[in-house]
């Protein structure tokens, strides 16, 4: 009697391999330094600035943003950082209210989709951010 038990567990310990060893194991100090944006916003269109990115203290799975939303320097969010997905948790920084989430795509390349809300504004936005 022949048995395929063998033969699937081997290509299921394959796909494991494979695909553990294509994901890149992302930590903020991987992040560190400027970035450029392009950013496409609602209400302002497809725009480009730069950001810095920092570590949050010694929390080693929170980053800083700074110059967030071109806001200018030390305007800065808060994002969480976990299996290679961002989350800006909702924050008020100068009276505008930002929330969203991201995806770090490598270590030179995060996509964010976030909102911005403020009294007089509600514009959403997406940004590609490029480490320089």
């Amino acid at each position: 009697m022949e048995t395929k038990a063998p033969f699937w567990l081997i290509l299921s310990l394959l796909v494991v391999i494979v695909n553990s060893c294509n994901k890149e194991n992302i930590h903020p100090p991987d992040l560190l330094g400027y970035w450029s944006c392009i950013e496409s916003s609602e209400i302002q269109g497809s725009h480009g600035y730069n950001v810095f990115i920092d570590q949050y203290g010694s929390e080693l799975d929170k980053i800083i943003i700074d110059n967030f939303y071109n806001q200018g320097y030390g305007n800065k969010v808060i994002a969480v950082l976990q299996n290679g997905k961002l989350l800006i948790e909702e924050q008020t920084v100068n009276g505008l209210t930002y929330s969203g989430s991201g995806e770090v795509l490598s270590r030179k390349k995060i996509n964010l989709d976030y909102t911005v809300v403020s009294d007089t504004l509600q514009d959403h936005l997406t940004a590609k951010y490029e480490h320089q």
